[in-house]
């Protein structure tokens, strides 16, 4: 295996740990319907009141029908509520929190928590560092 292939395989690598990780700690927490794929979306759902379907997809940078199936989803379960807008304009889909997807914030940043300590315990201060400065770099300029 070559050095520009390994990069590749070990970053998928981590990204199914890391994956299975989370899966893990939401089913432990009481949450086994949501999925690691869900958490760009409360995340970007607990710094914002209500946004709209694109806006969501835009946020996530993901695409705007896998967002629509994403929150689909979480609705069915009781995690998010999706309503027309109140305007002219009746395409526009707003996406919000119920009472109960407001309470996942709390257990999302404890298992972000958990995840940060496992990255301490294997990194210094610096090395993380400048993961983090490769993996925006590589995040950014990848396409």
């Amino acid at each position: 295996m070559s050095a520009h292939s390994s990069v590749i395989h070990q970053n998928a690598l981590l990204h199914e740990k890391a994956r299975l990780f989370l899966d893990s700690e939401l089913a432990k927490a009481g949450h086994p319907d949501i999925k690691s794929s869900h958490g760009d979306l409360f995340a970007v759902l607990f710094e914002h009141d209500e946004v709209t379907l694109t806006e969501l997809a835009s946020l996530c940078e993901r695409s705007k029908s896998t967002v629509s199936v994403m929150v689909d989803h979480l609705q069915r379960k009781g995690y998010v509520i999706k309503e027309k807008t109140r305007d002219q304009d009746a395409r526009s889909v707003f996406v919000s929190l119920t009472v109960e997807g407001r309470k996942l914030q709390k257990i999302f940043n404890e298992i972000s928590d958990k995840m940060q300590a496992r990255l301490e315990g294997i990194f210094s201060e610096d090395e993380l560092q400048l993961l983090e400065k490769m993996l925006k770099k590589t995040a950014t300029k990848f396409s």
